[in-house]
């Protein structure tokens, strides 16, 4: 799998998806927090399978493998800055939206009680 950047993003791309919720088992086979995975994944000294939770056949799980000496530096990289970027969202995961007070191009006016409960984008 780690064979080339190619082989190993094909599988990475289609096969794992680190902003889902999943159940983790590190390199030793045993659950951790989603937290802890995405931080050793930071690292770059790890990618991630598909992995099998025996109790739990129902759930998506991964597994943390140790990234082979001289394997592509791209996965490493790749593997890095990914999984930063989920690690910011999960870190913001519950936490209260910053207040805002906005009018539209139209001249729609929008505050976060306007907003509350609603799928909203915001392109500035």
């Amino acid at each position: 799998m780690t064979a080339d950047f190619n082989t190993w993003w094909n599988y990475h791309y289609y096969k794992i998806s680190l902003s889902s919720d999943f159940i983790v088992l590190d390199e030793d086979s045993k659950v951790i927090s989603k937290e802890a995975f995405l931080i050793k994944l930071t690292s770059g000294d790890y990618i991630t399978i598909e992995g099998k939770v025996k109790s739990r056949a129902d759930s998506i799980s991964y597994k943390l493998i140790v990234l082979p000496e001289g394997v592509d530096e791209s996965i490493s990289i790749t593997i890095k800055n990914s999984a930063a970027l989920v690690l910011g969202y999960y870190d913001m995961e519950g936490k209260k939206f910053p207040e805002i007070d906005l009018t539209a191009i139209n001249g729609q006016h929008y505050n976060n009680e306007s907003l509350m409960g609603k799928i909203t984008v915001i392109k500035t």
